[in-house]
């Protein structure tokens, strides 16, 4: 199989059904109602002249059209079987069969029947990653964008017809020729349920777009799909004269048809220059409120009554039918910038203060488009990460199948347990299905250091011996201090350094308080554990009070994991034995020898 697109996720309904509908026309300051009734099973051809006629021979043109390219689907799902229509396509290396959305919610495998003159030609999708719908649906046929795709198993049969799809021809007012295995009855009377499996043809005219134009409420994307109604021949049955005033249209007598449960999925086609091209995908059926021109007054697919398909001939359904379908004009072009080509990143964390919640940076990375044309989805193969990997970390992670002009948004993280300066490189290597090769760098770095609050006490802490210096200079002194863990200190080690104060010196607590104010550095001894950073004595002080002078609010100290240049003993200030020259390392200390 060629799986030439895999990014357009699947949406499950509960069951396979060509949704039939009550609407009311809206009216200016009148609420729009929707009564949906859904029959369960699966979507009909509803013919004018007889029941259970219309039917086809293979290799024998119905109103001109070779239609042994349209099979019967028996779609396996969560809660059976289903029976639907489709098409098999010429684009796509005749791999894929055209129907609609809401015949591929939860579908899981499929049997795909042509009836050919050389016999009954099987085709199977055993994937429900071969079920393709198009990104727009939502599970509402009057929403439109209606339309999916089959990817077969393998190519099909070489007797088994493929079909181009409609690009130009303005689809309102013109014949179409409808096909499908839907279930069969008479006009007069509606669908007769469990009849379908037969293969028929006939004719209608495309009146309209989506109702949703004519102030029809509840539909939506109207330019999405086509609308006809089921003529009779009658004025009394002509559907868009009665209920929104458009000239009179009567049908093709005993040739017209209307859709039914089954012929979901099925094609409409239109003469292109007398080429049978697929116009639409058989969707939905409805009524407008007082179901004028209905033959009985009852939703039951009878004369009167509305139908619906989903359109091909749209941008935004062609566009995405020729992503699958067409190979790529143009090779994928990863970039970290959605408008230029960027292939290297370079994004700074600047200085971090140790502990603290760094804010992530951003990092997308784009396909770009590589001109009118099918630009190639890209695909994102490996990650390879070098360097501070530890601290400086990204969540970009392989993917496949972004669209030309997408955006996938990643993050790249700093951890700031640490201290230091820190650098990593990430090396993304990326292909797409023509064979391109192409490698992004995204390069890291940052900092991690103190930042110190100038007008805080200072807590410094030597991670070897586990002395701690109280320095109360930036708050102008120090009359009170409590420190608790859960009894994590070493109590026994505890010095005070206040004069004249209280203190407390216990494995859970140590504190001091006093009216003599500390204005110099000190310390309190060896009542840490050793070895940790500072984010680990952070997590060990579950109380952290300082008060610089009475009256004054409590402050906390700021946390140090080194101490200042040449200040070997953590005490705050410098050793002039450290810095003195070697030719005057007589020297002890200031004013001795």
């Amino acid at each position: 199989m060629n799986r030439r697109n895999r990014r357009f996720p699947i949406r499950h309904l509960a069951a396979l059904v060509l949704a039939v509908y009550s609407l009311s026309l809206a009216t200016t300051g009148e609420a729009v109602e929707i009564v949906e009734r859904e029959f369960e099973g699966m979507p009909l051809m509803v013919t004018s002249d007889a029941f259970g006629t219309h039917t086809t021979s293979p290799g024998v043109p119905a109103f001109g059209v070779d239609h042994d390219g349209v099979a019967e689907l028996l779609i396996s799902f969560g809660g059976g079987v289903g029976r639907c229509s489709g098409s098999l396509l010429a684009d796509g290396g005749r791999d894929y069969v055209l129907t609609a959305a809401h015949c591929v919610g939860g579908a899981t495998s499929a049997t795909v029947t042509f009836e050919t003159t050389g016999g009954t030609k099987v085709s199977t999708v055993s994937s429900s990653s071969q079920f393709l719908a198009h990104p727009n649906w939502t599970g509402s046929t009057f929403a439109g964008y209606d339309v999916a795709l089959l990817e077969l198993d393998a190519t099909a049969d070489p007797l088994v017809p493929g079909y181009e799809l409609n690009r130009s021809v303005n689809e309102i007012g013109q014949q179409i020729v409808m096909v499908g295995y839907g279930n069969t009855g008479y006009g007069g009377t509606g669908q007769a349920v469990g009849t379908g499996g037969t293969k028929r043809a006939g004719l209608n005219l495309v009146d309209a777009e989506g109702l949703g134009s004519f102030g029809v409420g509840g539909i939506t994307n109207s330019d999405t799909q086509l609308t006809f109604d089921f003529d009779s021949g009658s004025p009394a049955n002509d559907a868009f004269a009665l209920n929104l005033g458009f000239p009179q249209e009567l049908g093709f007598g005993n040739d017209e048809i209307g859709l039914g449960q089954g012929d979901s999925g099925g094609p409409s086609f239109i003469d292109d220059g007398g080429t049978w091209k697929i116009a639409g995908v058989h969707s939905h059926g409805f009524t407008l409120g007082g179901h004028q021109g209905d033959v009985d007054g009852g939703l039951n697919l009878s004369w009167g009554e509305f139908q619906g398909d989903g359109r091909i001939n749209h941008p935004q359904v062609l566009s995405w039918l020729d992503s699958v379908l067409l190979p790529p004009d143009f090779a994928s072009n990863a970039s970290f910038d959605s408008v230029s080509d960027v292939d290297v990143l370079n994004l700074d964390f600047g200085s971090v203060a140790t502990g603290s919640a760094a804010s992530p940076l951003a990092v997308d990375i784009s396909n770009l488009v590589g001109g009118v044309g099918i630009t190639a989805d890209l695909d994102l193969t490996s990650v390879a990460g070098s360097g501070d990997t530890t601290v400086l970390t990204t969540d970009i992670a392989p993917f496949t199948g972004l669209d030309a002009g997408s955006t996938n948004n990643f993050s790249a993280f700093i951890d700031t347990s640490g201290l230091g300066a820190y650098s990593a490189s990430y090396d993304l290597s990326f292909t797409d299905e023509l064979g391109t090769n192409q490698t992004l760098t995204l390069n890291l770095s940052g900092t991690l250091a103190n930042v110190d609050d100038p007008a805080k006490p200072d807590l410094f802490y030597n991670p070897a011996t586990g002395e701690v210096h109280l320095d109360p200079r930036d708050s102008g002194g120090l009359i009170a201090y409590v420190l608790k863990s859960n009894d994590e200190f070493t109590g026994a080690n505890h010095t005070p350094i206040f004069t004249g104060g209280v203190a407390t010196s216990l494995d859970g607590e140590v504190s001091e308080a006093t009216l003599t104010p500390l204005t110099t550095p000190g310390s309190i001894g060896l009542v840490f554990p050793t070895g940790l950073d500072v984010v680990g004595v952070a997590a060990m002080i579950t109380t952290n009070d300082a008060s610089a002078a009475l009256g004054a609010p409590l402050t906390s100290f700021d946390f140090d994991y080194t101490c200042g240049a040449g200040d070997v003993n953590c005490d705050g200030f410098v050793d002039v034995s450290n810095d003195i020259l070697p030719a005057f390392s007589q020297f002890t200390g200031p004013g001795s020898f």
